[in-house]
């Protein structure tokens, strides 16, 4: 407890003289106690012992030691009086230190200005700064609150000090009235005790003595509550500089505090610009362009308009070379594609739409096989193997183990290669057709393969034109499909189309819907051995990824960390287009097909009995004629 006291008031001795005046201080108080004390006994001493020389007798009694005693006692009065004037200038000196008080409130009020600049600053940087915002108001908050609590325990000191003051002053009226009235009794007691001394000296001694020691204990009893209550006072005002003391340190730490968050965001703010300027350069780096679904939708239904306005335009009917030399051109129409086998070759509105039917099939496969293929460019239209290998590429790329985003890495790797493969593709030297602009490799492939096939149906005078509309045809396809290779969305064609969605992808020509209640047969949902739909057009599926962003600012870090997952989505560009091997039409080209086989079966046994009755040249003329009369015969066998 004592070295609780004795450092409480080096404490307080450091705050009030310095730390250098410490001893100086206590060396002085020890002094002035000592002085105290000593004075006290003195006069008790100088008391007492007259009252024994007068007791040992009255010959050698003198006034002058009851004079010095009164002269001890006020100059003892006096030194309490000096110790409350040190009592008083200690006070002043705390109230000194308490002024300092309203210099820390303009300090905390131009911190609180610089926080409002500051916040004015921070509210014109990026969104991915804004949890510093309410981080910044909370510290505001926080600032506020200290600061009213700073100035309640001003107010606090304020009325204290007032207390404390008014104290003092009622201590120093109080030991004035009391100086006062004992110097006022004691010149009353001399003066009666000086006209009396010679009646009642020995009566007036005893009373003088018990008076004065009655005297002096309340005196010192005055002195120890006086003493006690500057104690409680000093305790007093060093818990009050203890929590100025605080205070001051919880603001300078708040300080430190705003000042580590103002260079947080600027660190933020920096590593922000910068991580845009590193997502700007790779933007531009990887860029890929984004068309809309519905652009690829447009294009691949002119496509097929065209395709379609050409088969019929060009296929419907038949040559003159075709009527002229029909087995021949058939066995070669059989040659080139097996799926003439059940095609009849007459002028009949079946045979016509089946040949239509057919001339789709074939373009749209040849586009599919020469164009539609992934990685397909003219650096590699010589290489099928180079293409086989970029695609399996690519399908590794696109595994999950490989790539965290879903097939993002597959897509900007395949976007990347088809620019790289399309800077370096080699010029064509092949003439195109009159009227056509330089044709690509992959056009000349597409066209060579469909002409190829239906060359027997083309006529010499139509053949430039079929041609250019190929070209035409061919040349679209090449160009939406170098679009769509660079682009965002992986777009695939497929010849194969869903049977799930039959009312999607038939045609509405060929192959009509006959109710709502027409169901596909479970032979045309489970084929054998030979496809069930023909595809007029094949289906095109756009595959995308969808990005989903999941932001987190972490305030302990020093970058906010952003993470993307990718979730891939499929659409239809294009639902095909198709012809089933159970539909009227197909089945009516059958039927007719077989009745034609069964006539020339028919005029083939008569000629055999012809011949075997001599009439052989009039019999050729008659299976010639009957040839004709097949082609242009069972048209009304094909109405229903």
């Amino acid at each position: 407890m004592g070295n609780n006291k004795r450092n409480k008031r080096a404490v307080w001795n450091d705050d009030f003289y310095g730390p250098g005046n410490e001893d100086e201080y206590e060396s002085q108080s020890r002094d002035d106690r000592t002085q105290i004390e000593n004075e006290g006994e003195n006069s008790s001493n100088r008391q007492i012992h007259p009252a024994a020389n007068v007791m040992d007798g009255e010959a050698g009694f003198n006034l002058k030691s009851y004079t010095d005693n009164v002269q001890a006692a006020i100059r003892a009065i006096n030194t309490v009086q000096e110790k409350f004037q040190t009592l008083n200038d200690c006070f002043v000196k705390q109230v000194q230190d308490i002024e300092m008080v309203p210099e820390i409130h303009q300090q905390l009020t131009e911190l609180q200005i610089q926080c409002a600049s500051k916040d004015t600053t921070i509210t014109k940087q990026q969104s991915t700064i804004e949890v510093l915002h309410g981080m910044r108001q909370e510290s505001e908050a926080k600032l506020a609150k200290r600061k009213a609590k700073i100035e309640e325990e001003e107010s606090a000191l304020e009325r204290e000090k007032k207390e404390q003051g008014e104290k003092i002053k009622k201590a120093e009226k109080s030991i004035e009235a009391k100086k006062a009235e004992i110097k006022y009794e004691l010149e009353k007691e001399y003066k009666k005790r000086e006209v009396e001394q010679n009646k009642a000296h020995m009566s007036r001694m005893e009373q003088l003595e018990n008076k004065s020691k009655k005297q002096g204990d309340e005196q010192r009893k005055k002195l120890r509550g006086l003493e006690n209550e500057n104690k409680n006072l000093s305790e007093n005002v060093e818990r009050k500089q203890n929590k100025v003391t605080e205070l001051e340190k919880q603001l300078e730490i708040a300080k430190e505090k705003y000042e580590m968050m103002e260079t947080a965001a600027t660190s933020y703010k920096k590593q922000a610009e910068d991580l845009k300027t590193k997502l700007e350069e790779t933007g531009n780096e990887f860029e890929m362009t984004s068309m809309p679904a519905d652009f690829y939708k447009d294009m691949f239904e002119n496509i097929w308009k065209d395709i379609e306005k050409t088969s019929r335009q060009y296929f419907k009917d038949l040559p003159a070379k075709v009527t002229e030399n029909l087995e021949e051109i058939q066995k070669q129409l059989i040659s080139n594609d097996s799926c003439f086998n059940s095609i009849p070759i007459s002028d009949s509105e079946t045979s016509q739409n089946l040949r239509v039917a057919h001339a789709q099939r074939i373009i749209s496969s040849a586009l599919y096989t020469n164009i539609w293929q992934p990685f397909s460019c003219e650096k590699l239209t010589s290489s099928p193997t180079t293409a086989e290998i970029l695609i399996e590429i690519c399908t590794e790329l696109a595994k999950s183990e490989h790539s965290g985003s879903k097939g993002r890495a597959a897509i900007v790797w395949k976007v990347l290669t088809l620019r790289a493969l399309q800077s370096i593709e080699p010029s064509n030297a092949a003439a195109p057709p009159q009227g056509i602009s330089q044709p690509s490799k992959r056009e000349n492939q597409a066209v060579q393969a469909i002409h190829k096939k239906l060359s027997p149906l083309i006529a010499r005078d139509q053949e430039t034109k079929i041609q250019e509309a190929l070209h035409r045809i061919a040349q679209s396809a090449v160009e939406v499909w170098t679009q769509a290779q660079t682009d965002e969305l992986k777009l695939t064609a497929f010849l194969n189309l869903d049977l799930s969605k039959r009312s999607a992808w038939r045609s509405p020509q060929f192959y009509p819907l006959k109710s709502a209640g027409d169901k596909m047969s479970e032979a045309d949902i489970n084929p054998s051995t030979r496809p069930r739909v023909f595809t007029l057009f094949p289906r095109i599926i756009a595959h995308s990824l969808s990005t989903k962003t999941d932001a987190s600012v972490n305030i302990s870090s020093s970058v906010s960390k952003q993470q993307q997952e990718f979730a891939a989505t499929e659409a239809d560009i294009h639902q095909g287009v198709g012809l089933a091997e159970s539909s009227d039409l197909v089945m009516n080209g059958k039927s007719e097909k077989e009745e034609g086989e069964a006539f020339v079966r028919l005029a083939a046994e008569n000629a055999m009995k012809e011949i075997a009755r001599g009439g052989k040249r009039n019999s050729v003329r008659s299976r010639t004629g009957s040839m004709v009369e097949f082609v242009s015969g069972p048209k009304a066998a094909d109405v229903k």
